[in-house]
């Protein structure tokens, strides 16, 4: 009884997150840049003298792992409502080029090669983030 009691939740949960995403190549690219990020992320914690594993640190970037899910599963919705196949997919790349950026990000902490190109785009980028901070204080 209880194994089919499994089966049923698994069955359950399963439907639901068919019903909520396309399971589309680019959804499954997303799925694949937020784990290799939350990964890649841990162990340059490991590597990185200066980086120490934080718990809270890493719970936050679930939670926003999920609202980044959250916002794929509406814009599809919104595809589905609107009989178009655009919202969810540049929401979808934008935030597989974001996770992109971060896997980068945590490989240069870990003292990897990274091409000098992406380095000065990673630069330009904090910058523009950091003033965008700034503006809004």
């Amino acid at each position: 009884m209880h194994e089919n009691s499994v089966s049923i939740l698994i069955g359950v949960i399963g439907g639901f997150l068919s019903y909520c995403f396309d399971i589309s190549p680019f959804f499954e690219v997303l799925l694949w840049a937020m784990s290799i990020d939350i990964i890649v992320g841990v162990l340059a914690s490991f590597i990185h003298p200066r980086l120490m594993f934080n718990s809270k640190r890493l719970a936050r970037g679930i939670c926003k792992k999920v609202i980044i899910l959250t916002i794929v599963a509406f814009s599809h919705h919104l595809d589905i409502m609107l009989h178009l196949d655009v919202i969810c997919c540049t929401v979808t790349c934008f935030f597989i080029s974001s996770d992109g950026l971060s896997i980068l990000e945590n490989a240069a902490k870990c003292n990897l090669p990274i091409p000098n190109v992406l380095v000065k785009s990673l630069e330009q980028i904090k910058e523009l983030s950091m003033d965008n901070e700034h503006k809004k204080r």
